[in-house]
């Protein structure tokens, strides 16, 4: 076994480690919404809001990880696409498992069937999410990111194209977050994923 197998094997066990300790952050920040007049202390807040960016980090860097190991754009190509399609049925799937508490609230709204609908539509579409299904963005970001990489990634200059794109897309969530936009999350999420993966890898 020579040093730069080691040199990896210790970065999975590292990447490992903290992928246990934030899914213990991620829990910690939706037990928070369910406390009644208790919040964290500021440096705890901090702490536990590294966890979804960091998910998306690594995701990112395994990315990158499986790209380099090809030799044709053909095999990325495929790789975007099957990841893509994976993601997208994953999205609808939990939309499917939510569905009965998503009519449940339309029901008991009293709002017209109209208004519902168009409203669950615009949740799913545009948002990546349904009633009591907020957390579904991520999956729908993750799509998002394997259709546009694969629209990019292997154009001449794509990589620099995605940064632009995945860049611009991360300042107008942030932008828009800091003005009182009531934008998607994964506006401001796309950028992080890819970078993570450049830059890490």
């Amino acid at each position: 076994m020579n040093a730069k197998t080691i040199h990896s094997g210790n970065q999975l066990a590292g990447i490992n480690l903290m992928k246990l300790l934030m899914a213990f952050a991620v829990v910690a920040i939706h037990s928070q919404n369910l406390s009644v007049g208790q919040r964290y202390m500021p440096a705890i807040n901090w702490l536990i809001s590294l966890a979804v960016p960091f998910f998306f980090i690594v995701t990112g860097y395994f990315t990158a990880r499986r790209l380099q190991s090809y030799n044709s754009e053909a095999d990325s190509d495929a790789y975007f696409a099957a990841h893509a399609r994976k993601s997208l049925r994953l999205y609808i799937s939990w939309l499917l498992v939510y569905l009965p508490v998503t009519i449940s609230v339309y029901l008991f709204s009293g709002r017209p069937f109209m208004s519902c609908a168009l409203d669950f539509v615009y949740s799913i579409v545009v948002r990546g999410e349904s009633p009591f299904a907020w957390t579904l963005w991520y999956i729908y970001s993750t799509f998002f990111f394997f259709l546009i990489a694969r629209l990019l990634y292997c154009r001449k200059g794509g990589k620099a194209i995605m940064a632009v794109v995945f860049f611009g897309a991360y300042l107008i969530g942030f932008w828009g977050r800091n003005y009182g936009l009531n934008l998607p999350n994964f506006t401001d999420s796309l950028c992080v994923r890819l970078l993570g993966g450049v830059i890490t890898s």
